[in-house]
């Protein structure tokens, strides 16, 4: 099992960040970070709290994130739009939904590329979902 100073190495990695920056930003020291890094210490949850509020993390790093740590939900926005007779909804950090117009949830995903889902965003959402239903809505004798 990855533990988390493997995690956290690979975020600070991933995002272009040394060890330096990283114990600049978390108010400690390089000798720190690395020890961690080397799983001869823990990763405080303040730490991966700040990653997980402060950086562009990709759903999967959000994932991990989640996996090694309590992580609390701190967002629980919930944005909603109504369009060509659905309605998308965006929960949290990464929730997204759409439903038809009777209520009917059709989709349905707990994670997403962008944390913060304009209207533009959710428009695009509903048409690529119209655009999958009209290519498998298809006679099977012209497949």
């Amino acid at each position: 099992m990855i533990d988390a100073g493997t995690i956290l190495q690979m975020l600070r990695m991933e995002h272009h960040i040394t060890r330096h920056e990283l114990a600049k930003q978390f108010g400690t020291t390089y000798e720190t970070i690395k020890k961690i890094e080397d799983n001869n210490g823990n990763v405080p949850d303040e730490w991966l709290i700040y990653l997980y509020n402060n950086y562009d993390l990709s759903p999967e790093e959000l994932y991990l994130l989640e996996y090694i740590s309590d992580m609390p939900d701190v967002d629980n926005t919930e944005v909603t739009h109504t369009y060509k007779g659905y309605t998308a909804i965006a929960r949290g950090r990464h929730s997204f939904s759409i439903r038809r117009a009777d209520g009917i949830e059709v989709m349905h995903t707990s994670s997403r590329s962008k944390k913060v889902m304009t209207t533009a965003d959710m428009e695009n959402a509903i048409d690529s979902f119209l655009l999958l239903l009209t290519a498998f809505d298809t006679p099977e004798d012209n497949v």
